[in-house]
């Protein structure tokens, strides 16, 4: 119970720590969303991603946190702590043993005396330890507490994503893998275009109302028979390169990520806005490299594509599972079809100044505060100079900038 104490705090600061940058995040998007690169949107996200799925970093000068107060003060030496302190007899009878009568005084060095002759450990005033006890084991059951709900929740989440997929699989699985010669030669032009040499097969389902790429093994594009019936072979090429480019982009394992940081994090709600907001500018990023390989010439068909979708057809599959849809709402058309009137070719590649503003805020976001020093040194000074070796066990966050102290 105690590895998944630990494992439940350390996420817990991780998803305190993301929602910090998830915010960063949002406002960037939100104020520079019209002047950065579509695919520098989409590659911020990734930043809170791997924040939430890691939760231990290394310490650097410039992180953002060494200005920020600490988000959680946890002490995880739970074996040191649930012991009472001793008595005050056995402080006293400790103190009155010289060197001399020391059974090793190499290994246990005698505490120091100060000028009444007392120990400092015997003048300090300590707790009953019954008292000491109730209260760490008070401590210790709201941890065990909220570790307990933690998990119950995954678990639920869990279930749920399964039920979701099973269900799914039941409206794909009478899907007809699609035959017609016209549209396998749109298929093998559009792989040809991206470079995709693994063949992607295609179905005709009348389960779905959206076209979608499904599975992440064994990938496959899912249209609805209603198009095959009315798209003409200009739509149809529209549709085929957006699926495919989101294959091309590795999407469903970015999306199936995302999906176990929700369920790692499923009490955080900025985790599941997170989560939305990725997804719309994922679906922006991909129709920009669409864009780059059919050219501008065929932005303007492409927003008609895209338009004649979102009217006929709308989104039906639950969104816990993972795919990847050509429409979707009103809202995210309506930000897709910005980008694509002022969609310039060239747009979509990445310079130098954003690889570098990437790689900043990666060094700044990423990393944890530096240690202010406090309780490294394993022994503090008695009152005579000398010094005490009892360790001190009060650092509260040093622990997540190593593995080591957090096993």
């Amino acid at each position: 119970m105690k590895d998944v104490e630990m494992l439940f705090t350390l996420l817990f600061t991780a998803s305190l720590y993301s929602a910090v940058i998830l915010l960063l995040v949002l406002l960037i998007r939100r104020l520079f969303h019209k002047r950065l690169n579509p695919r520098v949107v989409y590659m911020l996200w990734f930043l809170v991603l791997i924040k939430l799925l890691v939760p231990v970093a290394p310490q650097s000068p410039i992180s953002l946190f060494n200005v920020l107060p600490k988000a959680l003060p946890v002490e995880w030496n739970l074996d040191e702590r649930i012991l009472p302190p001793p008595s005050s007899t056995e402080s006293h009878s400790t103190a009155g043993l010289s060197p001399n009568h020391s059974k090793d005084s190499s290994i246990a060095p005698q505490p120091s005396l100060n000028q009444t002759g007392k120990s400092a450990a015997a003048a300090t005033p300590m707790k009953h330890p019954q008292s000491y006890a109730l209260e760490m084991e008070d401590e210790l059951s709201w941890r065990t507490a909220g570790s307990l709900v933690w998990l119950g929740g995954l678990l639920c989440f869990s279930s749920y994503y399964l039920f979701s997929t099973l269900v799914f699989k039941s409206r794909i699985r009478n899907s007809l893998k699609v035959d017609d010669k016209e549209i396998l030669s749109v298929v093998a032009a559009c792989q040809e275009k991206l470079g995709i040499t693994r063949p992607i097969p295609v179905y005709e389902t009348n389960g779905l109302h959206s076209p979608c790429l499904y599975g992440l093994w064994k990938p496959g594009i899912y249209l609805p028979e209603d198009i095959i019936a009315i798209a003409n072979t200009n739509q149809l090429t529209h549709i085929l390169m957006h699926e495919l480019t989101h294959y091309k982009r590795k999407d469903l394992w970015c999306n199936a990520l995302w999906m176990l940081s929700a369920g790692v994090h499923w009490y955080n709600p900025l985790v599941w806005l997170a989560m939305k907001k990725m997804k719309a500018d994922q679906e922006t990023a991909c129709d920009a490299s669409v864009l780059e390989r059919l050219g501008e010439r065929e932005a303007s068909s492409y927003g008609m594509t895209l338009l004649m979708l979102s009217r006929l057809f709308s989104r039906n599959a639950s969104a816990q599972v993972n795919l990847s849809h050509f429409g979707g709402s009103k809202k995210e058309t309506k930000r897709r079809m910005l980008m694509i009137t002022k969609f310039k070719k060239g747009s979509y590649k990445l310079s130098l100044a954003a690889i570098l503003l990437v790689l900043v805020l990666g060094a700044v976001l990423l990393t944890d505060a530096l240690d202010d020093g406090k309780g490294l040194d394993t022994s503090i000074k008695a009152e005579d100079g000398e010094r005490d070796f009892s360790p001190i066990y009060n650092d509260s966050f040093r622990w997540f900038h190593k593995l080591e102290r957090g096993a």
